[in-house]
């Protein structure tokens, strides 16, 4: 969406998006390292403020988490997005008889974070949860320090 953020390289590289059409997104560098660096293949992409309405499970990821349930003690959730998705994890693995799986879930966004205390809340319906603060979104600039 244009005016969000977007992010290259675990923030190395900021950027604006301008405009978003036809499968086309346009984006302006408003960051980059004051020494320059390349921007290499295989690098991430963040989008720190943009809700993608994705599905919550890909086709590999019903795969692995069937073979969890049967051989596992613990599951991860990257890119938790709110308390319905904890709730969706749940019902999956209630349905594969996964109950006794323990569930680490994978806060990376900014959004979810400001949905954290709902996320919390959905977790402890099922214990035992852990929950892991990976945020992503924030650039990292030699004023800043390390993070």
């Amino acid at each position: 969406m244009p005016g969000q953020r977007v992010l290259f390289d675990d923030g190395h590289f900021e950027s604006v998006a301008e405009s978003c059409e036809s499968g086309v997104a346009v984006v302006r560098i408003t960051y980059a390292p004051p020494s320059g660096q390349r921007l290499g293949a295989e690098k991430g992409i963040n989008l720190p403020e943009t809700e993608l309405d994705l599905p919550l499970f890909a086709e590999d990821d019903e795969q692995a988490l069937a073979f969890a349930a049967q051989h596992g003690d613990i599951v991860g959730g990257s890119f938790v997005r709110g308390p319905e998705d904890v709730r969706a994890l749940n019902a999956r693995l209630t349905a594969l008889s996964g109950n006794r799986l323990g569930l680490v879930l994978k806060i990376e966004t900014a959004l979810a974070f400001a949905r954290l205390p709902a996320i919390l809340l959905a977790a402890l319906e099922r214990p035992p949860v852990g929950v892991m603060i990976a945020r992503g979104d924030t650039p990292r600039r030699l004023s800043d320090g390390p993070r």
